[in-house]
């Protein structure tokens, strides 16, 4: 049995709805779900990570069953998904310092590649994602991934300024390579890995296909997101994404392990 905890912001609200259509076929893996929406913190304590506020607290009570701390000796694999881990964050510094690369754009800055490649990795640095994966690093051995924010719908190129100059293909396909360079560099500084959305999700290399936002629905309650909501996916997406990290975690078995009683935090 894989015991799987994934950590995350709204954005695992897909990933849980998604796991109840492909459980019946995963019998050998144990989710449990830490989530909690926007941005939050959590602090290393009695070899735990916890959560610093009671809103935080109390959601994870919500989607893990009563859990609230998260004890890594009770898990095999830990998937990060979301917290901030966003292309938004490349493109709203491309509009204003262009890549080199990035020919077909227009900007007020031009910068190498090198140089946007490090100002992105510091702004992801920041990030709860990378910090959770190096706190939690610090605590385990175990596999950690980290599933980015979905790219945005498609939809959001014709509906948000910012990203209309990415409607061409040369500048999205790009901008999503320096991405991924960054995301990949600061993983493995991390000593973590990096799973991304899956390729049958993705159009003109930093979208999501329409058909799988359409319909997404909030992380504690059932109501639908707005129609200019072009972060947040469904169900459908969240099967083939829970699907594409269990296909990657590259254990065909595994033993339960069993945490130690007299040395597993007391929260």
């Amino acid at each position: 049995m894989i015991r799987l905890c994934l950590i995350g912001n709204s954005h695992l609200a897909c990933m849980k709805l998604g796991w109840d259509a492909i459980r019946d076929r995963n019998v050998d893996v144990a989710p449990t779900w830490f989530a909690a929406g926007g941005n939050f913190e959590l602090k290393a304590e009695s070899n735990c990570l916890v959560p610093i506020t009671n809103r935080v607290k109390n959601s994870f009570a919500m989607t893990a069953g009563g859990e609230t701390v998260i004890d890594p000796r009770r898990y095999d694999v830990f998937v990060l998904c979301g917290l901030l881990l966003s292309i938004r964050r490349a493109v709203l510094m491309a509009l204003t310092h262009k890549p080199h690369s990035l020919e077909s754009m227009e900007a007020e800055h031009l910068v190498s590649d090198a140089l946007f490649k490090i100002a992105l990795m510091s702004a992801f640095e920041q990030t709860p994602a990378i910090v959770f994966a190096r706190s939690l690093r610090g605590l385990t051995d175990r596999k950690i991934i980290l599933f980015p924010v979905p790219m945005p719908s498609e939809r959001i190129a014709n509906r948000r300024k910012p990203f209309a100059p990415f409607q061409d293909h040369g500048a999205a396909e790009g901008l999503a390579t320096l991405v991924r360079d960054a995301v990949a560099a600061l993983a493995e500084s991390a000593t973590v890995d990096v799973v991304w959305q899956p390729d049958a999700t993705i159009i003109k290399s930093m979208f999501t296909l329409h058909e799988f936002s359409e319909g997404s629905v909030r992380l504690l309650n059932d109501r639908q997101h707005s129609e200019n909501d072009f972060a947040h996916m469904n169900a459908k997406f969240g099967a083939l994404a829970m699907q594409h990290i269990i296909g990657r975690l590259g254990l065909t078995e595994a033993t339960t392990r069993t945490s130690n009683p007299e040395t597993a935090c007391s929260h």
